[in-house]
């Protein structure tokens, strides 16, 4: 009886093992499994990533071409002066100029009130109807002596893609530096090595603030078309901030 008992003990263990050896197999293959479905996983997306970057890489590119033949036109029509970016070193022999901020507004801020210079502005120097002010806030450094610096002489241009859809002249400023009363805002002298804070601002039509590109064209001899271009410089602002 007892070595009965002994045997079935004994051929009770080796089920027990069997069944141990059977589970720990199956749990093996299953984690391998796991890891096998995991790699081809990992496998599809680079496979999906591999796919799109081509198409990533063509839409990137045009988008570049297309942008390069919109500044290329641009800059044909003004007289062919390379585009700088706003953050790019904007100087001539004259003056060097740092744009510091762009704003818009419809209320009268740090400049004078343009009330009497201009309709579609109320006495107390707001915009009326569909206008607003954009403010470009810029430090001025004059390298040279020059009799004096016109404000006006930086205009904005705004284009849509390469369609020029209107052109303004400076509106009115935060000048306090006059040589005659009548040109309080726009006319000021610089003494070499100076600089200054300047709001120069501009009347727009609203029409066009959100949909249009900004360009600001520099020309401090005024009216000097196609002569020393080396002296004027065309800027491409960014108001996307100061926009949305």
């Amino acid at each position: 009886m007892k070595n009965s008992k002994v045997v079935k003990r004994i051929l009770l263990f080796i089920v027990a093992l069997v069944i141990l050896f059977s589970t720990a197999k199956s749990l093996d293959l299953l984690e391998d499994n796991n890891i096998l479905e995991q790699m081809k996983k990992e496998q599809n997306v680079e496979e999906t990533n591999s796919l799109n970057a081509p198409e990533e890489e063509t839409e990137n590119l045009s988008s570049n071409i297309v942008d390069n033949d919109i500044l290329e036109a641009i800059s044909c029509e003004n007289e062919g002066l390379p585009i700088l970016s706003q953050v790019d070193q904007i100087k001539n022999d004259y003056y060097g100029y740092v744009i510091n901020s762009i704003s818009v507004s419809k209320e009268l801020g740090d400049f004078h009130n343009p009330y009497d210079i201009l309709g579609n502005v109320d006495k107390e120097g707001n915009t009326v109807g569909a206008y607003s002010y954009i403010i470009i806030n810029l430090t001025i450094e004059c390298y040279k002596e020059f009799p004096e610096l016109y404000l006006n002489t930086l205009r904005i241009y705004l284009y849509k893609g390469a369609d020029l859809l209107r052109g303004y002249e400076a509106l009115t400023s935060n000048n306090t530096v006059s040589m005659t009363p009548s040109k309080s805002d726009m006319r000021c002298i610089m003494k070499k090595g100076e600089e200054k804070d300047f709001n120069i601002v501009y009347l727009v039509d609203d029409e066009y603030i959100e949909d249009a590109d900004f360009y600001l064209y520099i020309n401090n001899l005024g009216a000097s078309y196609g002569h020393d271009t080396e002296n004027k410089r065309l800027v491409k602002l960014d108001t996307k901030e100061a926009f949305n």
